[in-house]
């Protein structure tokens, strides 16, 4: 005779598969969705990452209870060096396979603070360590035609949209690459961040050029913003908003 189940071992037996099932299901989604972010993260990896991306990411605000853009970085912990130089430089082992990287940075003899930086293992300052300042690597690079011909016009050599770069640089910048002149500014107008930290912006250098070309405020020692200010404040013919909403 075949003996048949009670109704009780035959509901835990139904409520035992139920808990099975629904265990395997949150084990596969979650296997799917660490499957996706794998995949999300390998794609971006892959992605050429530039300045301008990165500037336009968003991130939630803390102080403004928003989110909005990155924007210009700032002058201490800026985005550029750690998302864009570092970042890229931290791939290498993970791509290669290579665990003892050596890196040799160009840090002349007579910049203590960016030698005390980067004094750590696995890196190396050959400048220092021959004692070569600024002025002798500019010297020896002359006489050995190696100097670029960047500083021809400009005291140093950067990224044109560098936010620690001086006025001279970006002077010239505006007069001999007026095409990248202008997407700076149009970053200027998204940017949260203003680009310099006492808070002048990239218009407001551009309004300074300006009156610079129009023979207005000098171009030396003498210039003060508060030149800018009261060319604004009279009644002009010419002004540079004028000019600029024309």
């Amino acid at each position: 005779m075949q003996r048949t189940q009670s109704p009780r071992i035959c509901r835990l037996w139904l409520i035992s598969k139920q808990r099975q099932t629904k265990l395997f299901s949150t084990v596969m989604a979650s296997r799917l969705n660490t499957f996706a972010q794998l995949a999300r993260s390998r794609e971006r990896e892959r992605e050429r990452v530039t300045y301008e991306k990165v500037f336009y990411r968003t991130l939630y605000s803390k102080k403004h209870q928003r989110e909005q853009i990155y924007g210009f970085p700032c002058t201490k912990g800026a985005w550029c060096n750690s998302r864009l130089k570092m970042a890229a430089i931290r791939q290498i082992p993970k791509s290669d396979g290579v665990t003892n990287i050596v890196q040799y940075l160009g840090i002349a003899s007579d910049e203590p603070e960016r030698i005390e930086r980067h004094t750590k293992p696995n890196v190396v300052l050959p400048l220092v360590l021959a004692g070569w300042d600024e002025a002798y690597c500019r010297q020896w690079c002359e006489d050995n035609d190696l100097l670029s011909p960047i500083y021809s016009s400009s005291a140093r050599g950067g990224c044109w949209f560098c936010h620690n770069q001086g006025v001279d640089q970006l002077r010239l910048l505006r007069r001999n690459y007026p095409e990248l002149c202008k997407l700076l500014l149009e970053w200027d107008k998204d940017s949260p961040i203003t680009f310099k930290p006492n808070g002048l912006t990239v218009h407001d250098f551009d309004k300074r050029f300006f009156y610079e070309d129009e023979g207005k405020v000098p171009a030396d020692r003498r210039f003060k913003w508060r030149m800018v200010d009261e060319l604004e404040a009279q009644a002009v013919s010419l002004t540079y908003d004028t000019v600029m909403s024309s």
